[in-house]
């Protein structure tokens, strides 16, 4: 590869990796208490300076969603497919896809007892879009600094739901080491939340390319 080639291949990373101060906000508590976060409007203004509004240039389709309960808590989820026009060095006009999955707490146990949260799902949406901003170089900087909420120690899941995958592991004969290599885990029992949603979005290649090797 060229230095010109992969010039051009970073342009789009390069433009957005720093997100302007105004865009970062410090989280303030919670499990992430310290760590930085990017404002999600400034992703959306990063799509359409990048691609042209919503809806033209750049758009999104909701490809899944889904609950996951674990004890008396409940989890959302949301997979979304962002879809964006680009024009090649030629002048040809193109259309690519990213995917990208998210999560919101739908009900979550509080000390005054259960709390339903009636916009858990748009949460996991803009989580969403976040992952697949991600993709794209958006924000880059801020997930590989550290102090971000990136580069914490993430928060493991749930026990309950561990137990939830090991018994849909051994209904589909999945052989568990395999999943725990492929997504960098000593033991299950380390799933962070993050891998937890790749593991759920990835769900059909995992039964696919693991199942049957523990005999």
């Amino acid at each position: 590869m060229t230095d010109e080639q992969r010039a051009e291949n970073l342009a789009l990373y390069e433009r957005y990796r720093t997100p302007p101060k105004e865009a970062l906000k410090e989280i303030t508590g919670g499990r992430l208490k310290g760590m930085t976060d990017i404002s999600p409007m400034w992703r959306i203004q990063a799509l359409t300076e990048a691609f042209g509004a919503c809806g033209a240039g750049w758009w999104l389709e909701c490809i899944e969603r889904w609950t996951e309960d674990f004890g008396e808590e409940m989890a959302c989820f949301v997979t979304l497919a962002l879809y964006y026009r680009y024009k090649t060095k030629e002048g040809e006009e193109r259309r690519a896809v990213i995917q990208g999955t998210g999560g919101a707490m739908l009900l979550a146990k509080e000390k005054n007892g259960l709390h339903a949260d009636d916009e858990a799902y748009k949460k996991a949406w803009t989580d969403a879009i976040s992952s697949c901003c991600k993709q794209l170089g958006i924000g880059a900087d801020v997930y590989w600094g550290a102090g971000s909420k990136y580069t914490t120690t993430e928060k493991t899941i749930h026990p309950s739901l561990v137990e939830k995958l090991r018994a849909k592991f051994i209904e589909y004969k999945i052989d568990e080491k395999a999943v725990c290599e492929r997504y960098g885990l000593q033991k299950l029992d380390d799933l962070t939340d993050e891998k937890y949603k790749a593991l759920y979005a990835e769900w059909d290649e995992v039964r696919a390319t693991l199942s049957g090797l523990n005999g």
